[in-house]
């Protein structure tokens, strides 16, 4: 894949309701499987592309299995370390307040350290070494991406109803609701 236009009648693998109709709209069959079975699904041709995290690559050894990377910004990566009340109310004050501190540095700047310093750093070299051809995405493709991903915004807030809608969204981005 070279290009937007390349999905047209490609099996891609998708982890999400927006992904999956941002490709369907481009013409592919957008198919949800677990990262877990990503692997032998890209081995066996059960999907010819994957729409996955560049950590998903790597976790995953999916540069193993692909020729070819068309870089586009369609994911996001989660992190969370969660904590039973019970625990929590177990730990002594110090252990709470180291905890709360790493939340915090997370918050202000993991996104930025795993971007610009493992990604960069580790990751996408791990990439380049395996021989994988990695293809940044023209102006054009990104204008297209970007006009599917608002038309399926839209096409949920107008189910879910426009303030819920953009509340949501609001509150996923970040920003005051």
């Amino acid at each position: 894949m070279r290009s937007i236009a390349d999905i047209k009648g490609k099996k891609i693998r998708v982890v999400s309701f927006k992904a999956t109709g941002v490709m369907e709209d481009m013409g592919a069959a957008a198919m949800r499987i677990p990262s877990s079975e990503l692997y032998l699904g890209l081995q066996r041709g059960t999907v010819d592309a994957a729409v996955c995290n560049i950590s998903t690559v790597i976790g995953r050894s999916l540069h193993e299995q692909l020729k070819y990377v068309y870089k586009l910004p369609v994911t996001a990566f989660g992190f969370g370390v969660f904590v039973t009340t019970k625990a929590w109310g177990s730990w002594p004050d110090d252990v709470k307040a180291a905890m709360a501190d790493a939340a915090k540095w997370f918050d202000e700047i993991g996104a930025s350290y795993a971007n610009d310093k493992i990604y960069h750093d580790e990751f996408w070299p791990t990439v380049h070494e395996a021989g994988v051809e990695v293809i940044e995405a023209s102006d054009e493709d990104l204008a297209a991406l970007d006009a599917a991903d608002d038309k399926v915004v839209e096409e949920w807030i107008s189910q879910v109803g426009e303030e819920t809608g953009r509340k949501a969204i609001a509150l996923a981005l970040g920003e005051t609701a």
